[in-house]
């Protein structure tokens, strides 16, 4: 009698721990496709000998894609564009990597490095004719986020982005412009996003 009394303890206790775990995992389910975009207040700024040490601010997105290796990585293609413009001249970046998703332990917090290209383009009308200047250079990337499941395969990110550019090419119309190769460009990116696993 005592030992089916403690069965029954035992099986009232597993139970609601057995469906804990099993929501637990659903909701950290990934495998195969899957895709994601997001809006960021993005930040952007140059860093070279000589030159002012200023940031500029304007609206940001991402868009990724790709496949599932094992349920802790996670192996995609990144797109992330900023853009501002400011007293007439505008701004914008585009930033193209290939990252690798890090989730420890298999949770919804996650960790990326990737690396790519980067292309910076500004139009300046102000002087009468307009001038354009591109910086174009490859691309390093890290960042984090967590993922909060609202249903089985979608998932509400927050996170953060971070892009640097190093020994970037700069052409002003057209013209290559010889620098130190000191000239580094980065964008910062804090936001929300939405996946599809």
């Amino acid at each position: 009698m005592r030992a089916l009394a403690i069965m029954a303890v035992l099986a009232a206790v597993s139970t609601p721990l057995q469906a804990q775990r099993g929501l637990h995992e659903v909701r950290n389910e990934r495998s195969g496709f899957w895709a994601s975009g997001g809006l960021a207040a993005g930040s952007s700024a140059l860093t070279c000998n000589g030159c002012p040490d200023t940031r500029a601010s304007g609206p940001s997105i991402y868009v990724r894609f790709g496949g599932t290796l094992t349920r802790q990585l996670l192996l995609g293609v990144e797109l992330a564009g900023w853009g501002i413009t400011d007293q007439g001249v505008e701004q914008t970046l585009g930033a193209g990597a290939v990252d690798l998703f890090w989730y420890p332990g298999a949770g919804a917090f996650y960790m990326k490095i990737g690396v790519g290209g980067m292309t910076y383009d500004r139009d300046n009308p102000n002087l009468g004719v307009s001038t354009t200047t591109r910086e174009t250079g490859g691309v390093g990337t890290f960042g984090a986020g967590y993922d909060f499941r609202i249903a089985r395969s979608a998932s509400i990110v927050p996170f953060v982005n971070f892009f640097v550019a190093s020994h970037l090419t700069r052409s002003v119309d057209g013209t290559q412009v010889i620098t130190n190769g000191d000239v580094l460009r980065d964008l910062l990116q804090i936001g929300v996003g939405i996946t599809l696993h």
